[in-house]
């Protein structure tokens, strides 16, 4: 349930005990291991109060979810890839270093894989050509590249996670920008030397070359 703070008091401080609870039960174990019934022994209600607002844990975790992608997209809105791909990629870590332990394994863990690919196709919606039609050559080689992009992202934020961020955050955002972003320029830059070779194809022989 989407809390507005317009809500009778009670509604939001019972809202809150579910969310702090269940954050905490994240943090202590995995997603498997979390039941109705303990949340609400932690949260201090009923499990008749808990349905009241969710069908399922599987619901609470959407919109734990959500709230988490909604923050992010925030910091990233009016942004877009691949023309800022590199501020978006500092913009990534810098947001999930202020996150605590439960983002971190909602992140990392194999338990919240289903959970992850949400929140990819979520945050990363972005396309580098807004024309690019569905279904066509050029959008499977965007498919690929968004592909690359957000699993090579993640994968250094996972690495990172799991040698203890002994790396400072400034230094893992240089390395992500240049192993993120460098590399990805490649594939632009190739895509930019398809487009001229196509224009010069359908230009008169004797019209200058761009």
């Amino acid at each position: 349930m989407k809390i507005t703070g317009k809500e009778d008091l009670r509604i939001q401080k019972t809202m809150a005990g579910i969310h702090a609870a269940f954050e905490e039960m994240i943090c202590e174990m995995d997603y498997d291991s979390i039941t109705v019934k303990e949340l609400c022994a932690r949260a201090m209600i009923s499990k008749k109060t808990f349905y009241r607002y969710y069908e399922c844990l599987d619901d609470l975790l959407m919109e734990y979810q959500e709230d988490i992608s909604n923050d992010y997209l925030k910091r990233v809105r009016g942004l877009s890839i691949p023309d800022d791909l590199e501020q978006i990629t500092r913009e990534f870590f810098r947001f999930s270093a202020s996150q605590g332990k439960a983002y971190e394994n909602i992140s990392c863990s194999n338990a919240y894989r289903d959970i992850q690919a949400s929140m990819q196709r979520r945050v990363m919606t972005t396309r580098s050509d807004d024309d690019v039609t569905d279904g066509s050559p050029d959008s499977d080689e965007q498919s690929v590249f968004m592909s690359y992009v957000t699993e090579s992202t993640l994968a250094i934020y996972r690495q990172w996670v799991a040698s203890g961020k002994r790396i400072p955050i400034e230094r893992i955002e240089e390395m992500a920008v240049e192993l993120v972003c460098r590399g990805s320029q490649g594939f632009e830059n190739a895509k930019r030397r398809k487009r001229t070779a196509e224009q010069c194809d359908t230009m008169p022989p004797d019209h200058p070359r761009p």
